[in-house]
């Protein structure tokens, strides 16, 4: 667990979950696993700035709880860490026709949040759409008013659209 936390890159809540993940692999606890928690302090860091709740996610009575916690975190990472300035990219063409493609398709969210043309050009409709689906996705702390986009976002909206276009 020490040499994992020392050789993990990131922060430090990155290396405590790649620690704990390392710890499970290499045996854990005796009785199994049934549970996994992940809380890291900050004064004023939790979401509305009014605790210092930086991150605190549980996992309880579950069959595979440091697996569950890896996922977890990830998805707490994507929705209340800011975008890390290499990490946006431009909304070409392609990217916003796609954009505009998922905003458009009302039985997807059960809302169309774009109404426009699927013509491509990154327009204020469109802006104000991705605002709004990106805000009803739970991406708030990565909305922008330019014409970039977080890149993980992005893989994001693809990957859930995709699941679900699978399961219909």
């Amino acid at each position: 667990m020490a040499t994992t936390y020392q050789k993990t890159k990131g922060s430090l809540a990155d290396k405590l979950v790649a620690a704990l993940v390392a710890g499970g692999k290499a045996g854990g606890d005796r009785r199994g696993e049934e549970s996994a928690a992940l809380i890291v302090k900050r004064k004023g860091a939790g979401y509305d700035g009014t605790t210092d709740d930086y991150i605190d996610i549980s996992i309880y009575d579950h069959a595979k709880p440091l697996q569950e916690l890896e996922r977890l975190y990830a998805l707490h990472k994507l929705y209340f860490f800011r975008t890390e300035p290499g990490n946006l990219i431009e909304i070409d063409a392609a990217i916003c026709k796609e954009l505009q493609t998922i905003m458009k398709n009302k039985a997807y969210k059960g809302m169309e949040f774009y109404s426009g043309p699927i013509n491509g050009v990154f327009d204020e409709a469109t802006r104000k759409a991705l605002q709004d689906f990106m805000g009803w996705e739970n991406y708030d702390v990565r909305i922008r008013s330019d014409d970039m986009i977080d890149r993980e976002v992005l893989q994001d909206i693809r990957k859930n659209y995709s699941v679900w276009i699978e399961r219909r």
